[in-house]
This record gives C-alpha cells, structure tokens and sequence, in this order.
C-alpha cells in the first residue's frame, strides 16, 4: 500500500485513479482463487499471468484519473 504522505500530494482524481489501481492489484494477489490468476499461478487461464494482471491494472489509472 502506498504511504500516506504520498497520498496527500495528490489531487483527488489522481487519489482515486491510484486507489482503484491498487485494490485491483490487492484483488490478484488474493490467494487462493481457484481457477483464477493469483500467485499460484494461471488457473484456469492460458493468456493471463500475474505479472499481466498487474501490467493491465497499471494501465488503467490514466483513463481512472480522467473519468
């Protein structure tokens, strides 16, 4: 989780956008989920990694900043 420090620094959108992006990492680094991506690994999904899943969920915080 980020520092708080960090946190009042940033406009409220730019908060929002970085606290949505955090809960999804949270979220698949959840273990277990069976059959899901988490650090165990693929489940029941050939295209998707951790390492994917985090990568995508950081991609998002510019268009959760703008919304």
């Amino acid at each position: 989780m980020m520092a708080q420090v960090q946190y009042q620094t940033l406009s409220d959108s730019q908060l929002l956008a970085s606290l949505a992006v955090e809960a999804l990492i949270d979220e698949v680094n959840l273990t277990p989920k069976p059959a899901l991506v988490d650090r165990r690994g693929s489940g029941a999904h050939d295209d998707l990694t951790l390492e994917l899943m985090e990568h995508s969920a950081k991609s998002l915080g510019p268009m959760f900043e703008a919304m």
